[in-house]
């Protein structure tokens, strides 16, 4: 069977990619559409993983395809562009990951703004983005909200109606590094993603951007002025290639209407009780 700790086992032999989908699985990202071929244990240990973007679709009406195949023991990887050989599984899935969210961002930012962001919901019809660079704890932070309850709207991608501001759900599995999950008492032995318990379906609006940064002490909030804010945000969209002028009249219009803050914290479980105040 396929695990994470290594490759030896990952499959047997290939499924064959004949007609009627067999070896494939379908996957929904935003307005993207992905056809995953891999052998069949390969595809269980995915779908369990992914089971929320999975749909019942034809692999004929993707837009890309990933391939996942074993060659004298060996787990090698195409992701679009991306090659990859002699991984283990999870980081593989990893890797995936990161094109997965570049074609679902590439699928909306002509209608929406999209922020490279974690996206949480305190109540129905309520969402908080948490913004961060690489490092910063956005995961985490992401991960620590829905423990203490809050509704699980998207890991990543951040996809804004330019005018409401309502976030459109990304079900996603949130990707914790280790450190991370152990922080938050999740049992982990390594990088790995997690499925949050509680989806937001109905798109909830964004009332609040949250910009969080590591440092230590209790959490501290500092509220950006528009000028600052839409300087700091600049460094978080995604997928606007080509559209930099939509760009950023739909931030401009997102600082003046949205309150954004930046979050300096150490413990993401107090960080979202301090914003949960």
């Amino acid at each position: 069977m396929l695990n994470g700790a290594g490759r030896a086992g990952v499959a047997e032999r290939l499924v064959s990619d004949d007609a009627g989908g067999r070896g494939a699985m379908v996957l929904q990202v935003l307005d993207a559409r992905i056809a995953w071929w891999a052998p069949a244990d390969a595809r269980a240990w995915l779908k369990e993983r992914l089971t929320d973007l999975v749909v019942d679709a034809d692999p004929a009406t993707a837009d890309i395809e990933f391939r996942w195949t074993v060659v004298d023991g060996d787990l090698r990887c195409v992701h679009g562009d991306a090659h990859m050989q002699s991984v283990s599984p999870n980081h593989c899935l990893s890797e995936a990951m990161i094109e997965i969210n570049r074609l679902a961002a590439r699928s909306v930012a002509t209608d929406r703004l999209v922020l490279h962001a974690g996206v949480v919901s305190p109540e129905l019809g309520r969402a908080i983005a948490l913004c961060g660079r690489s490092g910063a704890g956005k995961s985490t932070a992401t991960t620590a909200a829905v423990l203490a309850g809050w509704g699980f709207v998207a890991d990543e991608v951040c996809a804004l109606h330019p005018d409401t501001f309502a976030v459109r759900p990304y079900p996603r599995p949130i990707g914790l590094r280790l450190g991370g999950a152990q922080a938050l008492g999740l049992d982990r032995r390594q990088d790995d993603t997690w499925r949050p318990p509680t989806l937001v379906t109905d798109p909830p609006v964004l009332e609040q951007v949250v910009l969080v940064a590591r440092r230590p002490g209790p959490p501290q909030l500092r509220r950006l002025s528009p000028a600052a804010a839409l300087e700091e945000l600049a460094n978080h969209t995604l997928g606007g290639d080509g559209l930099e002028r939509h760009v950023f009249r739909r931030l401009e219009h997102l600082v003046r209407s949205v309150p954004v803050v930046v979050a300096e914290y150490e413990s993401a479980p107090e960080l979202i009780d301090t914003l949960d105040r």
